[in-house]
């Protein structure tokens, strides 16, 4: 992890205040090693974490330059040092081919200067999915691959963005390169971001919409995937012996779990999942099937901060327990990635056959649809309400617009991984600083992602292709039931009965759970509602009403309120 600041003057050094608040605000554990880099125009920090590898992701040219690396590019170089020189070189001449050809997920930062004048590369994976962040402004521009980074830097205005913020109510993040600061902004899918005293320019180096698309629906397409995913594990795993990996019911992590199997691997297999859910029993079935560990901790349906929080502390818990037994315990395995980029889970054949036919406001609204995208329109007073759906339906729209591919369902695809799929994780490398966890990623290697991307997508819908691929994988991965998708292809095997359903109705509450839960919701929109803070669009009156109506038990609004304190900054 890393921040800076550069001056865009050539005459204006960095301020110590400056300097002293990126030091402070880097990380938030008191006992962290923090290297700080300090140059006349320019100032950065950075700390190492460590868990995907020892390299210390800092390339040094005295005196005036350097660059900061953090994750794995998994380059053409064949080791992460000489990647980075190589990233590092064409960040200067201009021309990406080892960029390119990075598999890997990354980011950095390289700072230098040219003919006397500061100069700063901000530069993300063919993805986008390790974040940075950026502010600027006529004299500055400021950069973090953790957003409370800036938000806790006093000199970084903190604006609220409505557009950002009504993007994160319905979608669960914004879109495009928006946060929910105005000028505060992420780096998108493959992009160098260059800062001078000129001024800013943005660079795409490489193009996920211009893949072509190969008419492979057969076992030869299913072989050269095998052997491609074989591929990305391997140069992963860097000849681990033992490893860590999440192992739910599903899809996704057993292809990880029966790859690393085959591979020769010892694996400990983590599980959390709510007890005597299909995701719990089926995984320990696959571990008990091809005679892997096993570790389960029960979680509850919803956890009160959130599933990513709850599993971060489980395996943080678990790794200074010793109960997780790798040589990089604190770099799992994850299937994220997966369910999106191989099994096309959000889109469907009706959407696909909209956007074909050029119905694309009615495609938008069915996808609204099935991915459950909405926003508690009656927290609004009645003049916002068409202005926060315009916002939702043209950010989609203005997505769309950027890619050009010849199949528009394809498109929607691509508008998927850029968007959901690139902010998947944010949320953990937003708190990396505290627990300390770096995921293995192989269904994020862009080598794998290309070729999926080369398949037509209908073939991919609904899982139809990831069914097929799981056809060439060893016996024992199909031996054992696994969890599906709803309306997707079924598993061929009979689900054990008395199971929960990941996608199913959710068990019932208590009756003390569900007033405690409404009595807490009601206060905060009480709270919220007496707050002088500006809440944008959200009036007080109907936090009032909210927090009457929670606070009575008459219905469950807490969605609303939790709506409303996001556009409550600070």
């Amino acid at each position: 992890m890393f921040a800076g600041v550069m001056m865009l003057n050539s005459k204006q050094p960095v301020s110590s205040e400056y300097k002293k608040a990126l030091f402070q605000n880097l990380s938030r554990r008191p006992e962290e090693d923090i290297v700080e880099l300090s140059f006349e125009h320019a100032y950065m920090v950075q700390a190492k974490v460590g868990a995907l590898t020892s390299y210390d992701g800092l390339l040094k040219h005295e005196p005036h330059a350097a660059s900061l690396l953090a994750g794995e590019p998994l380059g053409p170089a064949g080791n992460i040092d000489d990647d980075h020189k190589l990233i590092d070189r064409e960040l200067a001449e201009g021309s990406y081919p080892a960029l390119r050809g990075c598999r890997g997920t990354f980011c950095g930062a390289s700072y230098g200067e040219a003919e006397g004048e500061p100069v700063l590369h901000l530069f993300s994976d063919k993805l986008g999915v390790r974040p940075i962040y950026y502010w600027r402004d006529d004299e500055m521009v400021v950069f973090a691959t953790a957003l409370r980074i800036l938000e806790a830097l006093p000199f970084v205005p903190k604006v609220r963005d409505d557009v950002g913020v009504a993007e994160s109510v319905a979608f669960g993040y914004p879109l495009a390169e928006r946060t929910q600061y105005v000028g505060i902004n992420v780096l998108r899918e493959a992009e160098i971001v260059t800062f001078s005293s000129p001024g800013m320019t943005k660079t795409c180096y490489w193009r996920w919409d211009q893949v072509p698309t190969r008419e492979m629906v057969d076992k030869d397409a299913l072989e050269k995937a095998y052997n491609l995913f074989m591929d990305t594990i391997n140069i992963r795993r860097r000849g681990d012996r033992e490893v860590g990996a999440f192992l739910s019911g599903g899809m996704d992590s057993r292809a990880i779990v029966a790859m690393l199997h085959a591979s020769g691997a010892v694996i400990q297999a983590i599980n959390f999942s709510p007890d005597r859910s299909q995701d719990q029993a089926l995984a320990s079935a696959f571990a008990e099937q091809i005679g892997v560990p096993f570790f389960a901790a029960p979680r509850q349906d919803s956890p009160k901060d959130g599933f990513r929080m709850a599993l971060t502390r489980f395996v943080r818990d678990c790794i200074d327990s010793g109960e997780i037994k790798a040589e990089r315990p604190n770099s799992l395995w994850s299937g994220d990635g997966g369910s999106v980029g191989l099994g096309n889970v959000h889109l469907d054949d009706k959407l696909l056959s909209l956007l074909r036919n050029g119905e694309r406001r009615s495609a938008i609204k069915h996808f609204f649809h099935i991915c459950q995208i909405g926003f508690p329109y009656r927290l609004l007073q009645s003049q916002n309400r068409k202005l926060v759906a315009e916002i939702l339906r043209s950010g989609v729209e203005n997505e769309l617009d950027r890619l050009e591919c010849a199949d528009p369902g394809q498109a929607m695809f691509l508008f998927l991984m850029a968007n959901d799929q690139r902010k998947h994780l944010y949320d953990v490398y937003e708190d990396l600083d505290l627990h300390r966890l770096e995921y293995q990623l192989p269904f994020f290697d862009s080598d794998l992602l290309e070729f999926i991307c080369g398949l037509p997508v209908d073939y991919r819908n609904n899982h139809r292709f990831y069914t097929d691929w799981f056809s060439v994988f060893p016996e024992s991965t199909r031996e054992v039931p696994w969890q599906t998708y709803p309306g997707h292809v079924d598993c061929p095997l009979p689900i054990p009965e008395n199971l929960s359903y990941q996608w199913g109705p959710p068990p019932p509450q208590k009756l003390s759970t569900k007033i405690a839960s409404r009595v807490s919701s009601g206060i905060e929109a009480l709270r919220l509602a007496l707050d002088p803070a500006d809440l944008g669009p959200v009036p007080r009156s109907r936090l009032l009403a909210l927090a009457g109506i929670q606070l009575l038990c008459i219905k469950d609004y807490s969605y609303a309120v939790k709506a409303a304190a996001r556009y409550r900054l600070g």
